[in-house]
């Protein structure tokens, strides 16, 4: 769904109502832009070297092309997530990132009903104004749909809620994908999507585009319902193919949703029709409300990447009276020159009192309240700025049905730029709205025959409007201009001013391309055409931006490469930079060392680079203009690190579609929660990972599912003696029997283990043990990690053991901390009733010690000494404490609970100061709906949830000493 309502909700301990919330971002969570190819590692050690996280980052990529994106996901609860943001921001790898926000659909239902679509004609019954409609007789004049001069099939991507895929007036309008073989569970046509045949749901990741469609359908037939067939009422496009795509929010979903229409135009481009589809607009009746185009950068820049394919994208504004320009939204206030920004008027050619408005940003208006198309299951009357938007989607598809050879040439040969000339000629042939003035770019509404009949111009006459006037060689102080119908127009001039400057510069009129000089760095400028035709200017067109360069903005630093004890650092160009500033140091030190670059130069090596240690590098670009400097843009690398990095055998990357190892963890030395990373992946630069000879490790292992639990077999392998081969000797784990939830073992480090760093290989495969640590079996389904380990030599065992913390005291337990905990293989405990003679012995591999099944109010003797290396003792010390004697009932332990995600769709990890020894999901009626023990750990993970229907729960979490907190979690 498109909205994500939180309502109020009731505590149940205090039954305090707490005030409804509406997020308009995902809690933890940012969009990336990486530079293509390059995986999350990069965002791991920008993170790793500018932030201390509290909780495991997860690392998600929702698409390689066109875009190379990623989420990156913390608990929001424990770390900040605006220094999260500001830190890939700024991070010298990264190109855009952004929060991924919460769209929502931008409709109005209204149940009044309508006998006719007045839209189309309007003789003002119903209280209409006579001819306030689109003309869209005249235009069927010129075309009803359909298909290219060419026989290219025409075909619009609505993103939406979805489509009725039975109502009987879409029947032979809907897109399908007949390369595709439904229900197969194969992608047949090696598209990336598989049994997309209907279209795809961008929410589920599947072909399923569900049953609902109550807002979808009815933006879906204004764009095609079936004309001319005898039954309901018409589309805009008699015939058309309407791509349905289950999408829209959050933003990561509305991305992939556009990226499913950008990748069948894209393949169609390529292959020249032969495969993928001829998608020439998608429509978006959804945003977010005052939403910020600089906070979404990556949104704002897909309609660019859509456009250069040859998709003009329609925008429905918010249904709110405010001023677009000046409190923002989203998508409309987008500068792109492929969106077309979309305000709503009603039937007396009047904007709705509740529709946004922006003389910068909304391009028209177009009839949107009460509109009469589909509705779910039938007929009746939509609205708001949903309502308005498609009709322009709908004119965008007709105008390629034109006959207008030379325009479809263009089309062929220049997507884009055809794609800018549509839209032009849709605002060209708007007609003046006085309601409408000074607050859109046109002043003017949709006018379906306007907008044919200017683009048909190109074809009909020898002179006509400027379509597709579009910059070109944008530089510090000069620009260049081409426009479409260069050969058919005639005179044009160009007019431009810096925005908000009062006077207009006037360049002499002439054809196509016009050069534009002496303009100032790093400067907006907007600028408008008209056309000479019999000796007489016509009117300006609406205007449109371009920004000069000359921002001197930071140079993008590539991953350092490393050649023995050199390393290379190599970076992009800055335009109107003359020297660069390469500073670097061990990443433990304060000192940077400096050199500087001429401004030709953009690589420089660094000499004596030491094995397995960590260093910052940054750089930043000095600008001819204005004596100005870009900010520095720091990253991290480290070097070769000695026997890991040998050339060990690699396994395939394995499908990790329905399973992947989420977490590997040594207690006391580190956790990775490493997330999907598609089948293979290497942690070789987390130098922290350090045993020593001798010692035991307790080792978790934890497995992730899309779904349901699969059986699985985990293998772990250290190469103790650094030969380069995982051998039967360095198996430190393997399971003999299936698992599917969390492994715990452990294992011994040997006391000849060769010191020094050697490779850890973790591997998870379904339904059958490996037979070793490379990939002699072929298999197909699970994942490897490696791992970077450093061998320390066993060190001296500590004097003493003591008391490293107060007494937490309650009726049945005590509990306290001794240090130190370095190699240290097991503390010994023992205690008893004071007023008691014998001691009970129990033994802790962890340093934090609870004392349970105490008597209330009694004081008990305790003493302790600790096991180091083999067989030796570590004196200790004694002391006697008393737990509590209050009542359970007024005594509170403070503890820390933390979920995340919160809210979520199905596992989530949940965080406490305590150890949890159990779970319970309870409901806000109080019913327990399912527990889990858990072995005593301060983070565990419940993935159990996919079984609960959505709504409000409980997590309750019982510590050790039977003590319990709850913590409000939402299911989706």
């Amino acid at each position: 769904m498109l909205r994500i309502l939180l309502a109020s909700l009731l505590f149940i301990i205090s039954i305090t109502d707490t005030t409804a919330q509406k997020l308009d971002y995902v809690l933890g969570e940012i969009i990336v832009q990486l530079p293509q190819n390059q995986s999350h590692r990069i965002l791991e050690k920008s993170i790793n070297d500018n932030m201390n996280l509290r909780s495991p980052a997860r690392y998600n990529q929702l698409m390689s092309t066109p875009m190379n994106l990623w989420t990156v996901t913390v608990n929001p609860n424990i770390d900040n997530e605006n220094q999260l943001l500001k830190t890939l921001k700024n991070s010298p790898h990264v190109l855009k990132a952004q929060r991924n926000h919460i769209t929502q659909e931008r409709a109005t239902p209204n149940d009044t009903r309508f006998a006719n679509q007045w839209q189309y004609i309007n003789d003002g019954a119903g209280g209409g104004s006579v001819n306030a409609d689109l003309d869209m007789d005249l235009a069927w004049d010129i075309a009803t749909g359909g298909i290219t001069t060419a026989g290219d099939t025409i075909v619009v991507c609505v993103v939406d809620d979805g489509l009725n895929l039975s109502h009987p007036d879409m029947q032979g309008n809907m897109w399908v994908n007949h390369d595709e073989i439904p229900n197969n569970n194969i992608d047949d046509d090696n598209n990336g999507y598989i049994d997309d045949y209907q279209g795809w749901n961008a929410e589920s990741g599947s072909g399923s585009l569900g049953n609902d469609g109550s807002h979808g359908t009815p933006v879906t037939g204004i764009i095609g319902a079936r004309g001319n067939n005898e039954l309901g009422v018409a589309g805009t496009n008699w015939d058309v193919k309407v791509m349905t795509v289950v999408g829209g929010s959050p933003e990561s979903v509305a991305l992939a949703s556009y990226a499913y229409a950008y990748s069948h135009r894209r393949t169609y481009n390529e292959t020249n029709g032969a495969d993928g589809a001829f998608v020439v607009a998608t429509n978006s009746s959804w945003g977010i409300d005052r939403g910020q185009p600089e906070d979404a950068p990556i949104w704002c820049e897909f309609y660019n990447l859509m456009g250069e394919e040859g998709i003009i994208s329609c925008g429905a504004t918010a249904n709110a009276n405010f001023d677009i320009d000046v409190e923002g939204d989203l998508p409309t206030a987008c500068s792109s020159d492929y969106l077309i920004s979309v305000t709503n008027l009603e039937r007396n050619d009047q904007l709705n009192s509740s529709a946004g408005y922006g003389l910068r940003t909304i391009d028209l208006g177009a009839y949107g309240e009460d509109t009469y198309t589909l509705s779910r299951n039938n007929y009746g009357g939509f609205g708001g700025t949903s309502g308005a938007t498609p009709h322009v989607a709908g004119v965008v598809a007709l105008a390629y049905s034109t006959a207008c050879s030379d325009f479809l040439t263009i089309a062929k040969s220049n997507p884009g730029v055809a794609a800018m000339a549509v839209k032009d000629a849709i605002l060209f042939g708007t007609t003046a709205n006085d309601d409408l003035e000074a607050r859109t770019t046109t002043n003017g509404r949709l006018n379906a025959y306007g907008a044919l009949s200017t683009l048909t111009s190109i074809c009909d006459s020898t002179c006509s409007e400027v379509l597709g006037l579009h910059t070109t060689d944008i530089a510090i102080s000069t620009i260049s201009m081409e426009y479409f119908n260069s050969t058919t127009s005639g005179d044009v001039e160009i007019s431009y001013r810096e925005i908000d400057s009062p006077d207009w510069v006037l360049l002499s009129p002439g054809m196509s391309p016009f050069n534009l000089q002496s303009l100032e760095p790093c400067t907006m400028y907007e600028y408008r055409s008209r056309t000479m035709c019999n000796g007489e200017f016509g009117d300006y067109s609406y205007t449109k931006e371009f920004t000069t360069e000359g921002c001197c903005e930071s140079p993008l630093l590539s991953p350092v490469e490393l050649d023995g004890d050199v390393a290379t650092v190599t970076w992009t160009t800055t335009i109107g930079s003359n020297q660069y500033t390469l500073e670097y140091k061990i990443k433990s030190e304060t000192e940077w060392n400096s050199i500087v670059l001429d401004g030709n130069t953009f690589s420089a090596t660094i000499p004596g680079i030491q094995e397995c240690t960590a260093y910052d590098v940054r750089i930043k670009a000095i600008c001819d203009i204005s004596n100005r400097e870009s900010d520095f843009l720091q990253s991290t690398f480290s070097g070769p690190c000695g026997g890991c990095t040998q050339n060990y055998c690699v396994i395939d990357a394995k499908d990790t579609s329905d399973e992947w190892i989420e977490s590997v963890g040594i207690a006391g030395v580190f956790q990775n929660i490493s997330g999907n990373n598609n089948g293979a992946a290497d942690f070789l630069d987390i130098f922290e990972i350090k045993l020593s000879q001798s010692l035991r490790y307790d080792l978790t292992l934890i497995p992730m599912y899309t779904a349901n639990a699969f059986a699985e077999f985990f293998k772990v392998y250290i190469d103790f003696d650094q030969n380069g081969i995982f051998e039967e000797a360095d198996i430190v784990y393997e399971d003999t029997s299936p698992v599917q939830d969390t492994v715990m073992g452990n294992f011994l480090v040997p006391e000849d283990a060769v010191l020094g760093t050697t490779r850890m290989r973790v591997i998870m495969r379904f339904s059958e043990p490996n037979d070793d640590g490379c990939d002699a079996t072929m298999w197909t389904y699970g994942e490897y990690e490696d791992y970077c380990i450093t061998i320390m030599e066993a060190a001296d065992c500590p004097d003493q053991i003591s008391l490293a913390s107060n007494i937490d005291s309650t009726e049945s337990s005590l509990a306290f901390e001794l240090f130190p905990d370095l190699d240290v293989l097991e503390f010994n405990v023992e205690y008893k009733k004071s007023s008691d003679e014998n001691f009970t012995l129990l033994s802790f591999r962890n340093n934090e010690i609870t004392l349970t099944g105490l008597e209330k109010c009694t004081e008990y003797d305790i003493r302790y000494t600790a096991t180091c290396l083999v067989g030796d003792d570590v004196p200790g010390g004694e002391f006697v404490a008393k737990t509590s004697c209050l009542s359970s009932t007024t005594e509170v332990e403070n503890i820390e609970l933390s979920i995340f995600p919160n809210p979520s769709y199905g596992a989530v990890t949940i965080t406490s100061s305590k150890h949890i020894v159990k779970l319970d999901i309870i409901s806000i009626e109080g019913k327990v709906h399912q527990s889990q023990q858990v072995p005593n750990l301060k983070i565990v993970q419940f993935d159990e949830t996919s079984q609960l229907s959505s709504g409000i729960y409980f997590i309750r979490a019982i510590s050790s000493n039977g003590t319990a907190q709850l913590k409000k979690w939402m299911k989706y």
